[in-house]
């Protein structure tokens, strides 16, 4: 079996991304529809079904979007969301109009080591806190709550969310352009934004700051 290349496959979706979107307004100006199936593949990544057939995903603005449409032949996938599941970043800059893709910022901290002492429940809590922040930005007390909805108990929550290596600046710039992706915010709705979904006012003002807001 090949090794699975996460650079070469996100380059290829960007290509495939960027050609149907240049080719949408010659399209606009022939055709006025075009036929297409929406949410008609499995996606699996890294031997992990991430999405099945019927599948769409939900927008932090509460639109219901496909997750894979199909047009003669050719299947189009959200990057973004796909870039996630492979763990690398996108950043857009709407001056230029262009999409860069990169690694993830290392952590500027670094965890503490796990006591020898550590229970099952406190591992397990660990594993799930690093599942959910490769798929999305969290702050530190946004994923403690999504633990303990997952049934952790608030210690192991919090000693998930310590141990699952954040760094929570760069988590709240994730977020922040996570929003900016799907809606215009002003800078202080942002921030304000931020700081609702758990992140301090340092951590916001950071992660609005990096998005040039």
């Amino acid at each position: 079996m090949k090794k699975f290349n996460p650079k070469s496959f996100v380059l290829g979706v960007v290509v495939t991304a960027l050609v149907f979107t240049m080719a949408l307004p010659a399209l606009s100006s022939v055709v006025d529809t075009i036929s297409a199936r929406l949410n008609g593949v499995n996606l699996i990544v890294k031997g992990t079904r991430v999405a099945s057939v019927g599948d769409s995903f939900v927008l932090d603005n509460g639109d219901v979007v496909p997750f894979s449409i199909v047009h003669r032949g050719t299947t189009y996938l959200p990057l973004r969301k796909l870039a996630e599941f492979i763990g690398v970043e996108v950043g857009w800059d709407g001056n230029t109009a262009t999409v860069t893709l990169s690694e993830p910022s290392a952590p500027t901290t670094t965890p503490p080591p796990a006591s020898s002492t550590e229970t099952v429940s406190q591992r397990n809590a660990v594993q799930k806190a690093k599942d959910y922040l490769r798929f999305m930005a969290f702050s530190r007390s946004g994923l403690i709550k999504q633990l303990e909805y997952e049934g952790f108990s608030n210690a192991d929550a919090t000693y998930g969310a310590d141990n699952s290596g954040a760094n929570w600046n760069d988590q709240a710039v994730k977020k922040a352009q996570e929003y900016l992706d799907f809606m215009a915010f002003s800078r202080q709705g942002l921030i304000d934004q931020l700081i609702f979904e758990g992140f301090t006012r340092d951590q916001a003002v950071h992660g609005v700051n990096a998005t040039g807001l």
